[in-house]
């Protein structure tokens, strides 16, 4: 289906046709009898024609492609990526340009968890894209702690961050036992891993030591204070890691409340 909005200039009559046949085309390299591609085709600001045709289509997963580290213009005006996926009723994948090319069923997943509603949110809608419980999923769950500064110089602080560390090494533990419930694992495996650090670095660290395919992170969108803008962490995520991000909506998006 091809549509067009608010085109009045003949300038822009020739850009959308030109545009239209190259969506075509694109449309019909992927085309398949078991792979059905509609065209949408709108005269709108990017991010919301995509909110738009995400929304009419109520669709499961918006796949984009992202330019990596931000500049100037990203962190005052939000790039289109980020726009798209903090609105985003579902989850958004969002595909870097150093990420390689692999397969719709990865094979080595991250799931990162602050222990939040987010983070069960992104858990299990990685389960249910990637057939975690079908395939030979090897799943790595990991959870990055903040190290305040100063421990060094401070005895009594340091005991306190190590009794707290030890008890988040224990509710990560607790976690994966959960989730591997909720995975009803089969042929997959899973692990879990506790770093300490800058949150977004360390999760982008480790998923290129252990070569993982895809990243799976929550992220809390409109329902954090300044909402305009995507959560620091998953931003800085999606900006760095060198293979594809999945960010999921919290559990009370509507979306992801019909899928629990």
């Amino acid at each position: 289906m091809l549509s067009r909005h608010d085109v009045r200039s003949p300038l822009a009559e020739a850009s959308i046709g030109k545009a239209g046949l190259h969506l075509e085309e694109l449309a019909e390299s992927i085309r398949s009898p078991d792979q059905p591609v509609e065209c949408h085709l709108l005269h709108d600001r990017p991010s919301v024609a995509i909110l738009k045709v995400a929304d009419w289509e109520r669709a499961g997963l918006i796949v984009m492609g992202t330019r990596g580290e931000g500049g100037v213009e990203d962190l005052m005006m939000g790039s289109t990526n980020e726009r798209v996926t903090t609105g985003a009723a579902c989850p958004v994948l969002s595909v870097g340009p150093d990420s390689k090319e692999g397969s719709l069923l990865p094979r080595d997943v991250l799931v990162a968890t602050d222990f939040s509603i987010e983070a069960d949110a992104a858990a299990i809608a990685a389960q249910e894209m990637f057939g975690i419980e079908k395939h030979e999923v090897s799943v790595l769950l990991v959870s990055v702690l903040h190290t305040p500064a100063g421990l060094e110089t401070d005895i009594a602080a340091s005991r306190i961050w190590g009794q707290y560390v030890a008890e988040c090494r224990a509710l990560l533990k607790e976690r994966l036992a959960v989730l591997s419930g909720t995975f009803s694992l089969g042929k997959a495996s899973a692990r879990e891993l506790l770093r300490e650090g800058l949150p977004a670095a360390e999760i982008v660290r480790v998923a290129t030591q252990e070569e993982v395919e895809v990243i799976a992170i929550g992220r809390r969108g409109s329902f954090a204070a300044g909402h305009e803008f995507l959560g620091s962490v998953a931003k800085r995520v999606i900006q760095t890691a060198r293979c594809p991000v999945l960010s999921v909506p919290s559990l009370f998006s509507k979306r992801m409340r019909g899928r629990v």
